[in-house]
Formats: C-alpha cells, structure tokens, sequence
C-alpha cells in the first residue's frame, strides 16, 4: 500500500528532475496513467517539458491499476502498481508500497541514476 516507503532525492531542479523521472516510470510501465494527485486531473504525458508539472503526480501502471485504486484504495492488491512523486523546492520524493521489489527497485535505482548524473554535470558546468 501506498505510505510504504519514500525515498527522497535532493536535486537543485527539481521541475526538470520530476520530468526526467516521470519519463523513467512511463518506461517501466508504457501503458502508465498520469494524474495531478491534487486535482485528479488526467495528465497527458505530451505535456512533460512543455507545461509546469503539478507538485504531486499520481503514476497509475495502467488504466486498469487507476480503476481498481479508485475503487479500492489502498489495499494489498494494489501495492506496486502506483507511484506517488512529490517535486518540493530542492527536492523529489518518490513513494512505493515494496521499494524491495524487483521491478520497484529497478525503477527507483533508474532515478537514482538519473537524479545524481544530472547533480554531476550541475556541478561540472559550475567549475
């Protein structure tokens, strides 16, 4: 159930950071559903990199996952099968059920990658 595990990673651009993350998810899962977990609204992932991303994302691994998490909530059948992101001011917060998983631990280590590469080269440009 979702409130399991968060795993936070500081990141000086945080937009463009939760953008490249959102991207990492929506490779792991192609058919992923993406909703504003503040309004509910559906998200287009056409939109990533073209219009402000909300504060909170809702990654759903399909339609079908969506469905049953508003139906049922968090329940033991639908662990792992949404993601929370959470962009803060120089931070995103990533919340999984089972960070243990394979697949979770797959992803999550994928935006590990990606968070800190990017934190390499802000660094390099600065020297």
């Amino acid at each position: 159930m979702i409130g399991g595990h968060d795993i936070s990673f500081n990141t000086g651009s945080c937009p463009g950071i939760m953008d490249g993350a959102i991207r990492i998810v929506s490779a792991f899962w192609p058919h992923a559903i993406l909703e504003n977990a503040e309004t509910a609204e559906l998200l287009d992932s056409n939109f990533l990199g073209v219009r402000e991303l909300p504060r909170e994302v809702l990654i759903y691994e399909c339609a079908d996952a969506r469905g049953l998490w508003a139906t049922m909530g968090a329940a033991p059948e639908n662990a792992n099968q949404m993601v929370h992101m959470i962009g803060g001011v120089d931070s995103i917060t990533i919340v999984v059920d089972n960070a243990d998983s394979a697949e979770m631990s797959a992803m999550i280590n994928a935006i590990r990658g990606y968070v800190y590469q990017d934190i390499f080269w802000m660094r390099a440009e600065a020297a």
